[in-house]
């Protein structure tokens, strides 16, 4: 009866409220890290030097004939721009 929709309906607050936790933690992360990379750019002088993998496309008239090669570390090519 009303006591088992009652309980599943907690169970369902609970988990949703565990997810919106998750998220939050995780976009605390994404800020921190953020900030901190600005803090390093801004105020210690640090280089504009991403950690992610990037790929290149070239070689080609189309992307069919490109030639992908991947490139780890990106800085920027002008002082300042990034």
């Amino acid at each position: 009866g009303a006591g088992s929709t009652t309980g599943r309906q907690a169970v369902a607050l609970y988990l949703d409220a565990a997810l919106v936790a998750i998220v939050a933690l995780l976009a605390l992360v994404v800020l921190v890290d953020a900030l901190r990379q600005w803090y390093g750019y801004l105020v210690q002088g640090r280089p504009c030097v991403s950690r992610e993998v990037v790929v290149f496309a070239g070689g080609g008239t189309s992307a069919a004939q490109a030639h992908p090669t991947a490139s780890r570390g990106v800085s920027c090519p002008i002082s300042g721009c990034c």
